[in-house]
């Protein structure tokens, strides 16, 4: 079902949070790991009114470059452990470029940190974050950064669900990752309490 994994990464450790979490998830699944860094060239766009296009290009020329030896040496580190992942770097607007590079890596699920500003592009990954999941066709499994490192083992699966038909459309996901990692599944109703107030007459 998941053959592949997108992995945004924007050169932060705090973005590199989740690297165990999915390489948990991908072994457990036989996917392979995606690794993304998208060449924010909105960036240099503040610069194009006082500098040369041709300067603007060799911005972003060396950015992409040094987005490509970043991502090699992530996948260097992940193979060291075990892990074999592909790399990918496209320039653009990040969450439009994380949309994107899904389709066209066929990833059947996009997995990322969000967190504060930081990075290669300086991404703000929460607002990234926030569109990818409002946009993307792709599944999306987010991580909250800490800055304590990484996340531990998988140890079980909750699935909330609220009765509505949207909630629902986590049922196929979450149940083929408790089956395929053979981890429990707890599914979820929260009953809110209604609140009643009496006036007295008059």
């Amino acid at each position: 079902m998941l053959k592949r994994i997108l992995i945004p990464l924007d050169g932060s450790k705090l973005s590199e949070e989740v690297l165990p979490f999915v390489t948990t998830l991908a072994k457990g699944m036989g996917s392979l790991p995606v690794l993304l860094t998208v060449v924010d060239a909105g960036e240099f766009s503040s610069a194009a009114g006082v500098m040369h296009g041709h300067l603007i290009s060799d911005l972003i020329e060396h950015s992409h470059k040094w987005a490509e030896g970043y991502l090699h040496s992530v996948r260097d580190r992940l193979k060291e452990e075990g892990t074999v992942a592909a790399t990918r770097v496209t320039v653009g607007s990040p969450a439009e470029g994380i949309i994107s590079q899904a389709d066209l890596a066929g990833a059947g699920l996009i997995a990322m940190s969000t967190h504060g500003r930081s990075g290669l592009a300086r991404w703000t990954m929460g607002s990234v974050a926030e569109r990818v999941l409002r946009e993307a066709g792709t599944p999306l499994l987010l991580y909250r950064a800490t800055g304590k490192g990484g996340a531990g083992a998988l140890g079980s699966v909750l699935l909330p669900l609220d009765g509505s038909p949207a909630a629902e459309q986590a049922v196929p996901l979450a149940t083929y990752f408790a089956k395929t990692l053979a981890i429990p599944l707890t599914v979820a109703r929260v009953v809110p309490t209604t609140v009643f107030a009496f006036a007295e007459d008059g």
